[in-house]
């Protein structure tokens, strides 16, 4: 079997990855140049050469696992200072889908060695993932643990799927859609799953017209809809915590309509102490009952009534507006009930 073709004067190879310990893939080298590289053997036989091979994109790197098989292809080197100036210099392109894994694609068992029974990788942990379910025009990177990031869109065909993408999100096709997912539910048999919001681990969505019917939140929104039915631009996160840092300015929320903050428990400042807010209303109520106890007057202990020397408490209307006034009603927070 030929391995290998020409294209453009360029020789493209398939080669089985080796242990690459000497070169100290993983590891900072000051031979910078070779950063990042591997060793392989061209067509995976023991008797073909082994060759050391750089990454091709310098910017976006899969780094390939010992037993995986990579394409690549060789120039002569540019670089005055290298060693292999003038001379062949390998890069490897991808790895190539031999068992349509996401997690690895390495032949178990197999290896050019013979007398060795092939492991994945040194320090990998194999799992098993399931493939992300794609939809026609998607681009999607998958890594090799659960976790992707879907460009999309609305799609219609229902039934060309195995899942149907209006189970999911829904809106009008061709509008784009990003979804960052991080740690799912997998499936045995390399089953399609699609991300959950709800399920994985961590989300982030990014939508234009769309909306999540699974989107569902601890406590109802009492102001601007639900939100599993809101269908404009909206940026979605959802994970067990979410932290927000501003290192060395402010942290802004800035809403149009209104910020709602929907929790059962919420704490505002920097001390480890805290002591409760008053409830407007109640507070309100107190104050009625004690200005009307005073307007009322009393008794001393020889019987003679006396009336507030305070004129302003008699003012029955200034006070009912002051109290009107003391309600911002642009800041609500849950009712007091007796």
């Amino acid at each position: 079997m030929n391995n290998e073709a020409n294209v453009n004067n360029i020789n493209l190879c398939v080669a089985e990855v080796i242990d690459s310990a000497p070169l100290d893939t993983y590891k900072y080298s000051q031979n910078y140049y070779n950063l990042f590289s591997i060793t392989a053997r061209i067509d995976g036989y023991v008797n073909k050469p082994v060759i050391t091979a750089k990454p091709a994109n310098a910017n976006m790197k899969k780094i390939p696992l010992i037993g995986e098989m990579i394409l690549l292809f060789q120039l002569k080197s540019s670089v005055p200072s290298n060693e292999t100036y003038g001379q062949n210099q390998w890069y490897y392109l991808t790895t190539i889908d031999i068992v349509s894994s996401v997690n690895h694609n390495v032949l178990t068992g197999y290896t050019s060695n013979e007398e060795q029974q092939q492991q994945v990788g040194k320090s990998f942990t194999e799992k098993s993932i399931s493939p992300i379910q794609p939809y026609e025009g998607d681009v999607i990177l998958e890594g090799r643990f659960g976790n992707s990031i879907r460009f999309s869109s609305i799609v219609q065909g229902g039934s060309l799927y195995t899942i149907s993408q209006q189970s999911k999100i829904s809106g009008e096709p061709g509008d784009p859609i990003i979804m960052l997912s991080n740690g799912r539910n997998n499936k045995p048999a390399k089953e399609f799953i699609h991300e959950d919001i709800q399920l994985d681990a961590s989300s982030l969505y990014l939508t234009s017209k769309q909306s999540i019917p699974g989107l569902k939140l601890s406590y109802p929104l009492t102001k601007g809809g639900p939100a599993a039915s809101f269908n404009k631009s909206q940026l979605i996160g959802v994970a067990d915590r979410i932290v927000l840092s501003a290192k060395t300015d402010v942290a802004v929320i800035d809403a149009k309509l209104g910020i709602e903050i929907n929790s059962s428990d919420i704490r505002f400042g920097q001390s480890t102490t805290k002591e409760p807010m008053l409830q407007s209303t109640a507070v309100l109520e107190l104050l009625q009952i004690i200005i009307r106890t005073i307007q009322c007057g009393f008794k001393d202990s020889s019987g003679i009534i006396c009336t507030p020397i305070n004129k302003e408490l008699n003012n029955t209307g200034n006070i009912t507006k002051l109290f009107k006034e003391s309600i911002n009603k642009r800041m609500l927070m849950d009712v007091w009930k007796a």
